[in-house]
């Protein structure tokens, strides 16, 4: 069971061509750290090229958990 204070969560995605997003780190609480989880990614995307291509959208989504399936 989710605690009640990860039922909102934010998080670095990938946007496809849709703008659909994929999460792509772990969840936050806070956008200001969504931000700075991207700020490493790009850091490490200089040595590894493949962890984040230049070609892709990224942005901070927030994520509600409504109900556990």
């Amino acid at each position: 069971m989710i605690s009640e204070d990860m039922k909102e969560q934010v998080w670095l995605a990938e946007l496809d061509r849709y703008g659909n997003p994929k999460l792509i780190d772990g969840a936050h609480y806070y956008v200001k750290d969504a931000k700075h989880a991207h700020e490493i990614y790009k850091h490490l995307a200089k040595t590894y090229p493949r962890l984040m291509p230049e070609d892709k959208t990224y942005a901070v989504v927030k994520v509600t958990i409504l109900e556990e399936l």
